[in-house]
């Protein structure tokens, strides 16, 4: 009995091995099995975040302006004549549009490109200028008109629905200036536009709420190079120079495709 299940054994484990039809069915099953994996691998590695994307955000915006001058020269002793200067900073709402783009580098760490846009014109800011000697004062506002920053944001998903990242641009725009000067009663008004151009830095955070939908927050640092200007007249000449910085924090909603 042994040797006849013995037999039989063997004659069942022969007949699969060399059976054509199971051998190809066992490849083809082999092979979906790879292409499977395959695909559910490819899936793993690509993040939720991957690709373009759009958004738009609202928030507070902390401007921190400044102005200087050099003392102002004539021909007529003293010949140097102290110049004071004054700059009210006023905080204000911000608003942001966004495009960008980010693509999966290794594992959870994604890197990418993102546009913004400041299309808001944001409320002014006033400034003045007092000369001792002769007796001129130059009142002004200064208000930004269009701000544009071009992004790098190297990115960690912390999470299936959340990430963080981190943004180093540079940043240009344009300052409207309006202001006028007085001198022995006379006043003349005058506006400038002054294009202004630095870095920004920030850091954000975005959470998936649904499908494609996600809720994000970010707080950013713009550094602008200072403005420089050699104002010349009958009563001498000047070199004042502009600049400053701004802080915001936004709140908005994005959409990626």
């Amino acid at each position: 009995m042994s040797f006849v299940k013995g037999y039989t054994l063997h004659a069942m484990y022969t007949f699969d091995l060399h059976c054509p039809i199971k051998k190809h069915l066992l490849l083809q099953y082999l092979g979906q099995l790879i292409f499977l994996g395959t695909f559910i691998s490819s899936a793993q590695a690509e993040s939720q975040f991957e690709g373009w994307y759009g958004q738009a955000g609202v928030g507070a915006n902390e401007p921190n302006l400044n102005l200087s001058s050099t003392p102002l020269v004539n021909s007529t002793p003293p010949y140097s004549h102290s110049i004071t200067t004054h700059v009210t900073n006023s905080s204000n709402l911000s608003g942001v549009i966004t495009v960008g783009y980010l693509k999966t580098i290794r594992d959870a760490f994604l890197f990418g490109v993102s546009l913004d846009a400041h299309p808001f014109v944001s409320p002014a800011n006033s400034y003045a200028l007092a000369i001792s000697q002769p007796v001129i004062t130059v009142n002004g506002e200064f208000q930004n008109q269009s701000n544009y920053a071009l992004s790098m944001t190297p990115t960690w998903q912390i999470s299936p629905s959340s990430m963080t990242y981190l943004k180093l641009g540079y940043v240009w725009g344009s300052v409207a200036k309006n202001y006028t000067t007085t001198r022995n009663g006379a006043s003349v008004a005058a506006s400038q536009t002054i294009n202004l151009s630095g870095t920004n830095v920030g850091i954000g955070f975005r959470h998936i709420l649904s499908g494609q939908i996600y809720a994000y927050t970010e707080l950013n640092a713009v550094y602008k190079n200072d403005n420089v200007q050699t104002n010349t007249s009958p009563a001498g000449s000047y070199t004042a120079t502009s600049g400053g910085s701004y802080y915001n924090a936004i709140f908005g909603i994005g959409y990626r495709f």
